[in-house]
This record gives structure tokens, sequence and C-alpha cells, in this order.
């Protein structure tokens, strides 16, 4: 099957330190994103997750590499789309700074029909109003302000807003974050029966493996502006083949008696480092419990471990064995 969406060799670089020094947000990154599909970008802050959903929208200039949507090409170094007009749309984290509290939810919902030139006032209205249903808002709800309703309901005329320009592919920018967690639910069921019913494809960036697992046909996990580790959901959940992916896993809250819960917890060390200075060889190095001199003088190669499952690890087999890696708690 021919992907919907592909990224190759992306890499985005920001110039710091007064135009000094390059900050390598995103550095060698490619997938595919077939049509249908739900891919889970996850990841702690600063690992790039975000960065790379922008440069698929053209909200930034890309460094490197190049980004194609059906086999058309959208973005490379020399140039540079119109965010938003090969079929991409974007729900972002704060669902009360995406609009405009001057104005009516309608006149929001509106607005990109009209810059598209799209149909008449009334045809534009009609839609807007029908996508309102569509996505579980009560349509008297469309003449009232922002701040009259409530941050899930506001979420949704998000989607809503998106959804009417028809996009192939829909990406959500920890779309639930700001959320209570009831609502997150209720937001994360409406983006697969949304999926079902337009036969979009999904981008989900998130910290939260719990949402990547739950939305998402397959998982990239994130470190440092690469990818540690891409494959299936259910591959990642039951054989991760990388030390972080693990990590993350155990940090996920088990709602169970004490006595029940899994045993392994890996704590790791420290904070991320700089993307300015990224360490040598293996750049989770610094933080991994079985990391040895190889990972510092040897950069990890990207493997193939299963069908569709690839890691970069130098000890991927082991991790996929269920070697340990639980490092001891500190003394207190």
């Amino acid at each position: 099957m021919t992907d919907l969406l592909t990224v190759e060799d992306l890499r985005v670089t920001f110039m710091v330190n007064m135009g000094r020094d390059p900050l390598h947000a995103v550095d060698g990154v490619s997938f595919g994103l077939a049509e249908g599909e739900s891919l889970g970008i996850i990841g702690e802050s600063g690992s790039g997750k975000s960065t790379i959903a922008r440069a698929v929208l053209s909200l930034l200039k890309i460094s490197q590499g190049r980004i194609t949507m059906e086999g058309r090409e959208i973005a490379t170094p020399q140039k540079h789309g119109k965010a938003g007009s090969y079929g991409v749309q974007i729900i972002f984290q704060d669902p009360h700074a995406a609009l405009n509290p001057r104005v009516r939810i309608i006149r929001s919902l509106v607005e990109p029909l009209e810059i598209k030139g799209e149909g008449t006032a009334s045809s534009r209205r009609d839609a807007a109003l029908e996508m309102l249903t569509k996505v579980g808002i009560n349509r008297a709800l469309a003449d009232r302000y922002p701040h009259e309703l409530s941050g899930g309901q506001k979420q949704r005329i998000n989607i809503a807003r998106a959804l009417l320009l028809r996009p192939k592919i829909l990406v959500a920018d920890e779309a639930t974050a700001a959320l209570d967690v009831s609502i997150q639910a209720d937001i994360l069921n409406l983006y697969r029966d949304l999926q079902e019913e337009f036969g979009l494809s999904f981008v989900v960036i998130t910290h939260d493996l719990a949402v990547a697992s739950y939305v998402s046909d397959r998982i990239a996990v994130m470190y440092l502006g690469k990818f540690a580790e891409l494959g299936p959901s259910k591959a990642l959940a039951t054989t991760a083949a990388h030390p972080y992916t693990r990590a993350l896993m155990s940090a996920e809250p088990e709602a169970l008696p004490k006595h029940m819960q899994s045993t392994e917890r890996l704590v790791l060390r420290g904070e991320i480092p700089s993307p300015v200075s990224p360490p040598s060889g293996c750049r989770f190095r610094t933080r991994c419990p079985i990391a040895t001199e190889r990972c510092a003088a040897e950069a990890p190669a990207w493997r193939e471990m299963g069908p569709g499952h690839h890691a970069a690890c130098h000890y991927a087999e082991e991790v996929m064995a269920g070697r340990p890696l639980t490092t001891p708690e500190p003394a207190e």
C-alpha cells in the first residue's frame, strides 16, 4: 500500500544563542502514514514531537529532507508550502487559545471556508452547523462566545473547524492534555468515530503512552530529536525493544493494589540533554541503565526487530527478551 504521507530524513534546525549555535530539534526522522491509519508520536517535552507536526503542516521551514503527500512534494529545504493547503489540518493543545474570544463560534467556523472561497454565506453556515452536530455539539451553541463554553466543548469545535476543510490527515498536537480525564476519553472516542466516518488518517502527538496506545495503530517513541523505536502499538506494549520505551511503560500508573502491580519500575536519572549539544553515540546513553562504552562510541543503527517494528539500540534483542532494567531507588 502506498503511503498517503511520507517523511524522509526530516531535519529541523534552529539557531540559538544569538545565532551562534544550532539546535537540532528534529535530527533525521523518517516515517510513512497510510490512508486511514493512526500514528502516535510520544516522548518527553523537548523531544521534537511538535516540531514534526509543524513541519508536516508547513508551519515552519525544514532544514533537510523531504515531505510528500500522495506522491506530491510539499516540503524541502528549498520549498515551503502554504500551511494546510495539502489536506492536512491541526488541532492544537489549548482549546481556549485556538478560538478568537471576540467573535461568536459560528464566525470562527465559517472563516476557513470564506478564506478558501467555498460556497455562499448560507451554505457555509449550514455546513458549519452540520459539522457541529457530527462532533456532538448542539447547534444552539453556534451563536455563543468561546468564554460561554467548557474546554471540552471548545475542543470539539476546533475539531469541527478542522474537518470543514475536508482534510485527509488530522494532526492532534497534545489535543487532550489541557482537558479533564473524563473529557479526554470522550475526545479520544470522538477521534475514532470520525476516523471511521471520514476515512481520516491521524498523527497523534502526545507525552501520554496510554493515549497513544488507545488511538494509534503504530507508535513512534522519540528522544532528543530522533526516533528510538517505531512499531505496531501491540508490539511495543508486549515486546518493547528500547530501554526508553520500557521506561515510559513503567512510568504508566496502574489502577491496581500495590501487591498486584508490576515489579519493574525504571526511574530515569537526570534531565533530557540539550539538543544544542547532544551526547555522542546513543543519545539516550546518559540516562540509560544498561549503557556501555560502546553506546558512547557508536550510534546504534536503525534496525528491524520484527514486521514493521524498528529500534535504535545496540542491545535491542536483550531488551525484547525481558532483561531486567530496574535501577535501584536512591537512598533516603
